[in-house]
């Protein structure tokens, strides 16, 4: 037996031991590759935060309709507990 070590295999990537020895590592930066993804699906996700919270502001008539009066007194019933009698 030779007095070296094997390298290490990783399953996320390159060890410590592959930089070591010289061995060509992957050199992708992801961030560039996530990026876009994030903000993507931040776009989505809050557009449809925007929407949800635009039609809580208006009474609902029924069959996809609002009213078109701004009415506070919805979310006030939402968050205040009823005083029992």
């Amino acid at each position: 037996m030779s007095g070296s070590a094997p390298p290490v295999v990783s399953i996320l990537g390159a060890s410590y031991h592959d930089y070591r020895a010289g061995y060509k590592t992957m050199k992708t930066r992801w961030e560039l590759i996530l990026l876009p993804s994030f903000l993507f699906v931040g776009i989505l996700i809050l557009a449809s935060q925007y929407v949800f919270l635009e039609g809580s502001f208006y009474k609902d008539l029924g069959l996809s309709r609002t009213g078109k009066d701004l009415q506070l007194a919805i979310l006030y019933k939402a968050f205040i507990p009823p005083i029992p009698n």
